[in-house]
This record gives structure tokens, sequence and C-alpha cells, in this order.
């Protein structure tokens, strides 16, 4: 009974070994793929309602080494309607300064917009970072809230 219980045993895993699956992970659900960068070391965006109830996005970034300019080109604040995603405001740095530092190896920050009641809201942010070696740009998307 043993060498019949070992046998189907072995022919269970040849068979399952034939059936592998290989499964990549990403940063965020939404099918980004993040490579490695020469000036990125660290960058991540998240957005919550806050105690006003406005929608806010909070950011950080952090160099490998001190940047020229580091930040957030552009952060669009995009609301949900049906089953499609509209972009309602855009933030870009060349309007809010907030966005970009310089010299610097890391920089956080957020921005908050006013989203109607019942809605949901997600934002697209660009991070941005630039030295004498050139420059690095990396966009994600948050996961999405309700107001």
């Amino acid at each position: 009974m043993k060498k019949v219980t070992t046998i189907i045993l072995i022919f269970v895993l040849s068979i399952s070994s034939l059936f592998s699956i290989s499964v990549f992970a990403s940063e965020k659900d939404d099918d980004i793929v993040v490579f490695a960068s020469t000036h990125f070391a660290k960058n991540d965006a998240g957005v919550r309602i806050n105690s006003d109830g406005e929608v806010e996005v909070e950011f950080t970034v952090k160099g490998k080494r001190p940047m020229d300019e580091i930040g957030v080109s552009k952060i669009v604040i995009q609301e949900k309607y049906g089953t499609s995603w509209s972009n309602v405001k855009t933030f870009s740095s060349s309007t809010y300064s907030s966005l970009m530092t310089e010299n610097d190896i890391a920089h956080s920050g957020e921005v908050t917009y006013n989203g109607k009641d019942g809605y949901m809201y997600r934002a697209k942010v660009t991070f941005y970072a630039e030295d004498s070696s050139g420059s690095d740009e990396r966009t994600v998307i948050t996961d999405s809230v309700t107001v």
C-alpha cells in the first residue's frame, strides 16, 4: 500500500509541476510596472478624505542623491463618472511651486480638491527628478476614495 501511495504522490506532483504559473507583482493593481531608476530611491502617493471633507492627495519622493529639482511635476485629480474616469483638476508645478523643491534629496506635500458628495476620486501623480546626469519621470495612479 505504501508503494502505491508513493507512486500516486509522485505522479500528482509531476503533473502539477507542468501547470505552474508565474506571477509578477506591481506597485499598484493598475498594471503599472515599476522599473529601476537612476534618480528615484522611493516615490509614493495616496488619496484620502481629510477632516474638512476634501479630497487630499499626499505625495513623498526621495532621490538616490541630492537633486537639482525633485518633487511632483503634475497631479491630475480624476472623478469617476459611470464606468470611466474624467480629469477634473490639474495641479502643475509651474503654477503650484510647492510641488517641487530644488537642491534637495527628498520632498513631500499635499494638494486638496473640493469634491462632490457620493463621487469617487483618484489621482494621477507624475514624479520628477533632475540632476546633472539628466532627468527621470514616473507616473502612478492612486487608489480611489468616495466623498
